[in-house]
């Protein structure tokens, strides 16, 4: 099994924390993978009609509440519902990280600025390891894998103002 993300080998050992098999964690991925799929369809539906900066507060906003939620997680209905709730925010955010490029900055230096933000998020994904050698050894002096989440939790708190930070910057671009 090749692992989705950094954190999904976490993932899996707080389900197993809470007595959950390896087949409900595959279940969860799947679960969470197929409801990001719709709500990427849907968000960039809802993306020509409703303000993109309400769709990302309301997509960090349940991303920030389903990873602080999950390692209560003791119960397959709660599981499902974490699941579905983390794809949702996954799909949303996917599309706004594609869409927003357009809307901020206009077509003309579009090529460039998505090049750029492309290089960001390689350099994030590069940085990620670290995050989770960071966490790791937090859990490794707090304890079990659901304190590693919690400090986790606290990253998508930072976004709302980094996304604030770069639609400032957009008013300035000519």
């Amino acid at each position: 099994d090749e692992p989705f993300s950094g954190l999904d080998p976490v993932n899996q050992a707080i389900l197993e924390e809470r007595g959950f098999s390896a087949s409900h964690y595959h279940t969860l991925l799947s679960v969470s993978a197929i409801t990001g799929m719709v709500f990427n369809l849907l968000g960039g539906l809802v993306s020509r009609y409703v303000s993109l900066r309400l769709i990302l507060s309301t997509a960090l906003g349940m991303l920030a509440c389903s990873l602080a939620a999950f390692p209560y997680v003791n119960s397959v209905p709660q599981l499902y519902s974490y699941a579905l709730v983390l794809g949702a925010s996954g799909g949303l955010i996917t599309v706004l990280f594609f869409a927003i490029w357009g809307y901020a900055y206009g077509p003309s230096h579009l090529g460039h600025i998505q090049g750029a933000a492309q290089m960001l998020t390689v350099l994030a994904s590069a940085a990620g390891p670290m995050l989770v050698l960071t966490i790791a050894l937090g859990g490794m002096l707090l304890g079990e894998d659901a304190i590693r989440t919690l400090v986790a939790t606290t990253l998508p708190r930072l976004l709302p103002p980094t996304s604030s930070f770069a639609a400032a910057l957009a008013e300035g671009v000519d």
